[in-house]
This record gives structure tokens, sequence and C-alpha cells, in this order.
């Protein structure tokens, strides 16, 4: 999926391949090679810094869904600051790790799997879950990720680069899910500087059922 995800990806210099099948692994191949590029830090950016970062953040996963593909896995440190393509005015992000992400033809947004032992599982597979797909997975109900679960994770993702805080799943939607709050809560608003970029993540937050 990485190659299918063209410029919206890292780029890739080649891959690591054995002379036949592994366990598996088709085609002998076992991985790629990427670029080096600099992981995001929040911690170092200015806020017009901030604000270049958010809108090639934003560009680049509607990009991808512009492609057709759901990237399934968004959250900061699959974002990377590429040297190419950075200038003074203008930044360039990409994103990595595209080991679930999927075209959207290839998961309708009503289908289910009922197999629960065969599913993905929101719980072993990073933070960034919207409370509307908690709140199905709690009900034994699961799906691929959509497009608006990245939108979520990416709202997620600004808002730590804008207050320098990591969100903490155990106090997030989990948290409200498992005490059977099903209605999801977002993050404290006030963290993200800019007024545009603000909106976006509300935006963003609201699509996966958080209450921002």
């Amino acid at each position: 999926m990485h190659l299918a995800a063209g410029s919206c990806g890292v780029t890739i210099h080649g891959t690591v391949s054995t002379p036949e099948n592994t366990d598996g692994y088709q085609n002998g191949t076992l991985g790629i090679i990427i670029a080096q590029e600099m992981p995001l830090t929040p911690r170092l950016y200015l806020p017009a810094q901030r604000k270049k970062i958010s809108e090639s953040m934003r560009q680049v996963v509607l990009d991808l869904h512009g492609k057709g593909i759901v990237h399934g896995d968004i959250y900061l440190s699959n974002f990377l600051l590429c040297a190419s393509g950075n200038s003074n005015d203008q930044v360039s992000v990409k994103l990595s790790n595209f080991h679930d992400s999927h075209f959207i033809s290839d998961s309708s947004q009503n289908s289910v799997d009922h197999e629960k032992e065969e599913q993905w599982t929101p719980i072993l597979n990073g933070k960034m879950i919207s409370p509307n797909r908690a709140n199905e997975w709690m009900k034994g109900r699961d799906r691929k990720a959509t497009k608006e679960d990245d939108l979520y994770a990416l709202g997620i993702c600004m808002w730590e680069l804008w207050s320098g805080k990591r969100y903490d799943e155990a106090r997030g939607i989990w948290e409200d899910v498992r005490r059977g709050d099903l209605k999801g809560r977002g993050v404290d608003m006030k963290g993200v500087g800019d007024k545009g970029v603000r909106a976006w993540v509300r935006a963003w937050l609201r699509g996966g059922g958080a209450i921002v």
C-alpha cells in the first residue's frame, strides 16, 4: 500500500527480500527501505511552523483519501518531516507505516465481520480510535477504518502538535466506553492556538463521534 500511496508516503528506496516465499511473506518480500526523515517534535516549533506543518498534514491525508486509500493507523509518529520540499515558506510532511491501509472500495462503511477472533481490534492497534468505532466494537461489531476514522485521528495528532501533550487513550474515549458512556469525548480545544486549525480539529473530532 505504500507504493499505491505514491507521493503521500515517505520516499521508497528499495525492498528487502529473500529468493523464495517465507511464512507470511509472499514473493519473498520482507519489507521496504524508506528515506530517513525527521519525526515531528512539537516542543521545537513556533506557532507559524505549527501552522505550516498542520496544513501539510491535512493535505497529505486528504490526498491519500483522494487516491481511494484509508491509512487506518494515523498517529503523530507516522508523520515525518521530509527534507525534500521544505523551504522557508513551505514544509513537506509525508506518511509512513501503511500496514493497516486499504482501498476504500475494499470495505463498505456498513460492512460488519462477526467472526470476532479473526478481526482487527481497536485495543490491539494503537490509540487513535474514534468514539464511533469504539462504540461499535463494544457492541460486538468491528469494521475496517474509514476516512472519518482517519480524520478523527488526524485531529488528535494536530491537538498533540499544538498542545505539546500526548493523547492518553486510558483517559480518553476508552475509559468512558468502559463505564458505559458511549457518547465519546474529545480533547481540550484551548490547546490548539490557531483559529483555522482549531476549526478543522473540531470538525474531524465531531465527525468521529467526539463531543467538543
